[in-house]
């Protein structure tokens, strides 16, 4: 476990510091995944710094496209979570939902987000994505050249 912390304001690097416990996991086939306490939420969780140009006030799923189901297995023993309905581990504060790459495809286009595909890559735009672009690619670090294009 490490100990980090950082300034509260980036215009006042000597002023209060937020301070969190990480734990950085083992490479999961979804991507990097890390587990974080704020130790100091009192000095974050305060109205002002809570606003985004987006508008977003609260942050309460996460969709990871996973090929294998058995990740919501994985994931849930990491976290010490139950796997909750179907493939979404429920949290203290929000859901982590696990979907095949085209249950992604399907719900965005239900919703009518649009998205474009770029060789193994789905980019939803900042426009549909308040203001962060959502990439959804395959996790390929540690492969060589030849199984990445398989």
């Amino acid at each position: 476990m490490a100990h980090v912390e950082r300034a509260i304001d980036d215009t006042d690097l000597t002023g209060p510091r937020a301070r969190f416990a990480l734990i950085q996991l083992p490479d999961q086939p979804e991507g990097r995944i890390n587990l974080v306490r704020h130790l100091t939420p009192e000095a974050l969780w305060q109205e002002h710094l809570q606003r985004h140009a987006n508008n977003a006030t609260d942050l309460d799923g996460v969709t990871l496209a996973v090929v294998d189901p058995a990740a919501a297995a994985r994931l849930s023993r990491l976290i010490g979570c139950v796997v909750g309905g179907g493939f979404a581990l429920d949290l203290a504060h929000g859901q982590v939902r696990l979907r095949p790459p085209e249950a992604v495809i399907r719900l965005l286009a239900e919703r009518r987000i649009p998205y474009r595909l770029r060789d193994d890559v789905l980019i939803v735009e900042p426009d549909a994505a308040g203001g962060a672009e959502l990439r959804f690619m395959p996790n390929t670090r540690g492969l060589s050249a030849e199984q990445r294009l398989v």
